[in-house]
């Protein structure tokens, strides 16, 4: 048996068994920086969406053409609280506005501000859908910035955006 070769093992005090075959595929040195893989998520979150009544407003940024529906959870049961929609044709912003259901208005009738989950199905250009799951805050109002300058709020046509900088 030399360096790098994969045994086969054995029990206390038996003799181990032969060599193990050579495994298939990988890289045979150590990977530096090129090796990773990168992620293509042709969907942006929002980070918080604003509730007004019964209804909630957000961002949802898509790099290419994509289209998708949503629902936002509260509580390990996974309560959902609203169901949304939206389309993009062409890569930029869309502004979703959701209805709360029963359930959404009785939970946010007694705070200020709650952590939801969201869950977008997203078909983006002409592939396949494709689950993505985040955190998303429901407030009445615009969150402060966090950090030491890295963030930067704005609003767009009276929608919020949060922008971080680089």
């Amino acid at each position: 048996m030399s360096a790098g070769t994969a045994g086969g093992g054995g029990s206390s005090g038996a003799p181990g068994g032969p060599v193990a075959p050579a495994g298939a595929g990988g890289a045979s040195k150590p990977c530096f920086g090129g090796c990773g893989f990168v992620a293509k998520v042709p969907v942006v979150f929002p980070a918080y969406a604003l509730v007004k009544g019964n209804r909630l407003t957000m961002e949802i940024a898509c790099k290419t053409v994509c289209r998708g529906v949503g629902a936002l959870r509260y509580s390990s049961k996974g309560t959902v609280i609203a169901k949304f929609r939206f389309q993009l044709s062409a890569k930029g912003l869309a502004r979703v506005t959701a209805k709360l259901n029963a359930a959404g208005r009785k939970l946010l009738a007694k705070k200020k501000r709650v952590i939801a989950s969201v869950s977008i199905d997203v078909i983006a250009a002409r592939g396949a859908p494709t689950t993505y799951v985040s955190a998303l805050e429901l407030t009445r109002m615009t969150p402060r910035p966090h950090g030491k300058g890295k963030h930067k709020q704005s609003t767009r046509a009276g929608v919020p955006v949060l922008r971080v900088l680089g």
